[in-house]
């Protein structure tokens, strides 16, 4: 056949097609053969699996000569076997020298290059059957490139599904054997031959089926095709789509020795192939920023959105401002993994979207952005979100389990939820709800396929995108949870060499490594039960630090030894540690050889570009002597500050002897060094802590007294103060902020609290450590309230809170603003005693409740009904010791949109669905006070059912629920088991698809002699967790609501506003 040919060229590049049809068959270099691309004629394109040839094709070539343009007539045969026009597709293949490195948002990440890539495209498809749509093309057997020759080969990534979705492929042309022909398909090919490589990147939706591989046999070559591409996908339940997906795209990249090391390998082609590749929304700024989760779970509330706040101010003093992601991990309802998929449902006890939004605004003066954690994969019946036709089974007890976790989880029809649009209208809703998140996080997500490309768009609408998993999302995620976690084994993350060499500087996805080291999630906001503040610095100094540096250019050369970078920085092994070195060729970092939590010695100028200000840190004590960048060598003197948890303080000026500084500084603790006194950290001058919160400085985190206005005052009648302080605790305590009053003496701290509204019920709480009495009040008018706590050696045992295996307890008490009220006094008082003690106070809080709860309804001594808790579960706290509670608090819609509502009484209940053995929840002295030797009535209400598969069943009386009443050894004053509900049609005040019965317990007993007397709802033995498929197997689920205390005999304590001259001004 005799073939017209078309040469188009572009600077050295040039790339032979043919005329009669959209092939590419040669690449050349400076006139030299690189690649073949297709040798042989081929003709077909595929619609919908079938082939077709163009009965016609038109063509135009660019007066520029740079590019080809190609339309496509492709015919059909009808019944009567005419043939009329079916298709028309417009093809181009273009040349052009700009890739990533040119645009505007990369300028920071990679040096702009001019760079030889060819473009195939489809630019316009016109359709003419009304019978069948367009929906897959395919270019058969037209190989975009053919790679042969005794020193060829290829690397390549596969980017699949799953948990490690991201592996790489090596192959070479020696390595293809006799037999049948290979065939198989990669994501990202790198390609190379004895003097040139090549890269191909496309639009493929489905990442492992972007490239088809062949191994020719006969011809000892590769060839690299394009996969299917979808135009519209009408995949079951998509039939009759008309939604259209871009228009199919390639790019090939061509170049030689991209490193200047001598060798052409997949090395080379990774240079290049980063020109072409997908980059992820936000990858630009993955070089500046660190990630940290703040954890809510269980109805605990251990991080509201205003504490969450607070401490991101903290860090951003120590890190001087270097970016923060923090996770919100239990943003929604009662915190992480309850009430999915409800996305709008932010929690009330968190702080509501008020506050969530607040953190996003606040935060950003600190350069935080706040991102959330959601779940598109298990919902729950009780959230108001679910359809119940979008789960998988479809029916009440044939729905199928994912988690048995605070409620079971039940597993969703994933592409039923995206055809359907429910998918995109709760992240739409989610956006006008909370404006200011900065990314989505998406839990537990294995897809990498039509379901999560349509995902991440929806997404990066508005936000960055973050998944568990290293596959899914692959181009569109810039971290994922399990290559970063230092709780996590460190092999979780991306396993690729080849992915870590092209998206080193555009994600933290990566497993750690001796060199390269890689971003750590420092502990710091109860995720794994982690609350130190202090391992938030030590990571990012001794671990985050240097990676972000390395982040900062892109890898040009990776060896086992040592790691160069574009702006001619490197990492390398020397002797026992690992050596950093700037663009200067200058000793920046010495690290030890972890991959994880490793230890170094900083002298990291920031950023990389500009290098206006210099890191610096010790692990260990001692002198060093460094360099500075040669931007600073004019430097006579520079100026050292150690940066605090209020910013930065300033040391000394220090003198510059040829061009070098000698430091001597405190161990572990972090230092910025200026080449002028300005200020470079771009934070506020003056911190507000507990912004947006009634109360100021909650935390104490001013480290600092005032006049009582906006601030805490102290005083004391013994006349000297010196013994209450806020005080920096330990590392081994959290490297927290605190109050402490030690001694004998008295001590009262008080706080003007404005902002009140009247007629409104507020919670005021306070964390306390006592050995000795402690008092939290509040005065408003006349109205005095208050509450407090006499010792405890009770330990926490709620797991993922900052209090958990401590001896703190949170006392609180109710107050109703009086009309024409809008201020009041906020007070802890700490009475003398005759003994050496120590008191300490934390994260005093205000909450405003929803309603109020009469807390001596029906003449009892404490009321709870779950309507208005502030955080926790009410009267009760979480007493299993081992192991994530099962217990939160449930919620009724008021709308009616759920397809279960298992409270049962007003909005909340709570619900206990934990099936480990003991006791479950208990009370604590700190709130609920059994005097000694008096008489009480407990009773509360409840239903107790079991669930499997979705449907509501009878309980299983072999696993019965107890209500006993014990003193403080743990012996029983009294015990009753209680009964299953009755299952209903209505009759119960449910709904068909859940209504048992509300049963009433009544509980009768002493109280000790001695004081520590509780109540308590203990769970039995070896209960199932509720993923079963019949009754025997189901977990027995309790729901408690209207817990009543009664006591004739029991002595109300009035509450006394304490002697101070502060109460009578």
């Amino acid at each position: 056949m005799n073939l017209e040919q078309i040469t188009l060229s572009l600077g050295k590049a040039e790339v032979v097609v043919d005329k009669a049809f959209p092939r590419i068959i040669l690449y050349k270099l400076d006139g030299e053969e690189a690649f073949w691309g297709k040798k042989d004629f081929a003709d077909e394109v595929k619609i919908n699996q079938n082939g077709y040839h163009p009965v016609k094709v038109d063509t135009r070539v660019d007066e520029t000569g740079q590019a080809i343009h190609y339309t496509l007539h492709l015919e059909k045969e009808n019944q009567e076997g005419q043939s009329l026009p079916f298709v028309t597709l417009g093809i181009e293949i273009a040349l052009t020298t700009d890739g990533h490195s040119k645009e505007a948002k990369y300028a920071q990440n990679m040096k702009p290059t001019d760079r030889h890539i060819v473009t195939y495209r489809v630019t316009d498809i016109q359709e003419f059957d009304a019978n069948e749509q367009v929906e897959t093309i395919a270019f058969t057997n037209q190989a975009l490139i053919t790679l042969s020759g005794e020193k060829a080969g290829y690397g390549a990534v596969k980017a699949g599904s799953g948990q490690k979705g991201i592996s790489d492929v090596f192959k070479t042309t020696a390595e293809i054997v006799e037999g049948e022909e290979n065939q198989y398909e990669v994501t990202y090919p790198l390609l190379y031959n004895e003097r040139y490589a090549a890269a191909i990147s496309n639009n493929v939706i489905t990442p492992i089926e972007r490239i088809v591989v062949r191994e020719d046999v006969a011809k000892k070559a590769f060839t690299f095709a394009n996969g299917t591409f979808t135009y519209r996908y009408c995949v079951e339940p998509f039939e009759g789509h008309t939604e259209t997906e871009p228009l199919p795209y390639a790019q090939i990249i061509i170049g030689g020795d991209e490193n200047g090391d001598g060798l052409v390998d997949w090395q080379d082609a990774a240079i290049l192939f980063r020109e072409i590749m997908p980059i992820p929304r936000g990858s630009e700024n993955v070089k500046d920023q660190v990630v940290w989760i703040a954890m809510n779970f269980t109805s605990s509330t251990s991080n509201p959105f205003l504490r969450v706040l607070d401490n991101s101010k903290i860090l951003s003093h120590y890190y001087d401002g270097f970016t923060q992601m923090v996770l919100n991990k239990g943003y929604q309802v009662e915190g992480h993994d309850d009430s999915h998929p409800d996305y709008t449902e932010v929690g009330i006890r968190q702080g509501g979207a008020h506050d969530l939004n607040l953190l996003g605004e606040a935060g950003a003066a600190y350069h935080v952005k706040t991102g959330i954690h959601i779940n598109a994969i298990e919902y729950m019946l009780d959230a108001v979100n679910t359809k119940l036709e979008n789960l998988k089974g479809g029916k009440l007890g044939e729905l199928e389990h994912g988690w048995a976790w605070l409620d079971s989880a039940y597993l969703v029809d994933q592409m039923k939820d995206l055809e359907s649009g429910e998918l995109e209208r709760r992240l739409e809703d989610l956006y006008q709800v909370v404006p200011t998140l900065s990314f989505i996080y998406v839990d537990v997500y294995y897809r990498s396929d039509y379901h999560s490309y349509k995902f991440a768009q929806f997404m990066n609408r508005h936000w960055d995108v973050a998944t568990e998993f290293s596959g899914p999302f692959e181009g569109n995620q810039i971290f994922n949870h399990w290559g970063i976690d230092p709780y996590y084994p460190s092999s979780l993350g991306a396993k690729s060499t080849i992915y870590r060499f092209l998206y080193n500087g555009f994600k933290d996805s990566f497993n750690p490594d001796p060199l390269l080291k890689g971003l750590q999630m420092p502990g710091v906001g109860t995720w794994q039960s982690q609350t130190n503040l202090f391992e938030g610095i030590e990571l990012f100094y001794n671990q985050n630090l240097p990676t972000k540096y390395m982040q900062a250019s892109p890898i040009m050369k990776l060896t086992e030894n040592r790691i160069d970078f574009e702006n001619g920085s490197y990492v390398a092994r020397e002797g026992e540690k690992v050596k950093l070195y700037s663009k200067d060729k200058q000793l920046i970092a010495i690290m030890s050889e972890e991959a994880m939590r490793c230890k170094s010695t900083l002298f990291i100028p920031w950023s990389m570009t500009e290098e206006d200000k210099i890191y610096y840190w010790n692990n260990e004590e001692g002198a060093t002597t460094w360099q500075l960048p040669k931007k600073w060598h004019e430097q006579t003197e520079v100026y050292v500050y150690e940066l605090t948890a209020h910013g930065r303080k300033f040391i000394e000026t220090l003198p510059v002897t040829h061009h070098t500084v000698t430091l001597d500084y405190k161990a572990q603790t972090p230092y910025v060094i200026e080449d002028h006194k300005e200020d470079t950290s771009g934070l506020p001058q003056e911190t507000v802590w507990g912004e947006g919160s009634l109360v100021k400085d909650p935390g104490f985190d001013s480290l600092n007294f005032g006049e009582g206005k906006g601030n805490w005052m102290k005083l004391s009648k013994s006349g000297a103060t010196d013994h209450i302080q806020m005080v920096h605790v330990a590392v081994e305590e959290g490297y927290d902020h605190k109050l402490c009053i030690t001694g004998k003496e008295d001590a009262l701290v008080v706080q003007e609290i404005e902002g009140l509204e009247a007629g409104a019920t507020y919670t005021v709480s306070a964390w306390v450590s006592a050995e000795r009495l402690v008092e939290l009040g509040m005065v408003i008018g006349e109205q005095v309230q208050n509450t407090f706590i006499h010792g405890n050696d009770i330990i926490g045992t709620v797991v993922d809170h900052k209090y958990s295996k401590t001896a703190y307890q949170r006392i609180r008490f109710d107050i109703t603003v009086p009309e024409g009220e809008n201020s009041g006094k906020l007070f802890i008082h700490v009475p003398q005693t005759d003994q050496e003690t120590k008191a300490c106070i934390d994260d005093v809080r205000i909450f405003r409740q929803p309603g109020k709860t009469d807390r001596h309804k029906g003449g009892a001594i404490y009321f709870e009904d779950f309507e208005n808790v502030d955080e926790g579960w009410g009267i009760f706290e979480y007493a299993l010791n081992g192991g994530e509670s099962k217990v939160h608090l449930a919620r009724k819609d008021p709308q009616g949109r759920q397809v279960k509502s298992y409270a049962f009484d007003g909005e909340w209940s709570l619900k206990i669905s934990d099936n480990k053995t003991g006791e479950v929840v208990s009370t604590y002295p700190s709130l609920v006070k059994f005097q000694p030797g008096v008489d009480y009535t407990v009773t509360f209400d409840y239903t107790l059912f079991a669930e499997t598969k979705g449907a509501t069943l009878p309980a299983d009386e072999a696993y019965p629920y107890t209500f006993a009443a014990k003193d403080k050894e743990g012996n029983v004053l009294a015990e009753e088991t209680l009964k299953a509900s009755t299952l209903g049609t209505g009759e119960y005040g449910g709904n068909s698809n859940h209504d048992p019965s509300v049963e009433r317990v009544s509980l009768t007993f002493t109280a000790a002699s001695e004081e520590g007397t509780y109540i308590t709802i203990s769970t039995p033995n070896g209960m199932p967790n509720g993923a079963g498929e019949t009754t025997s197997t189901a977990l027995n689920i309790l729901m408690v609501d209207n817990v009543a205390i009664y006591s004739e005999g029991y002595e109300e304590r009035e509450a006394v506003l304490p002697d101070y001259p502060v109460f009578k001004a």
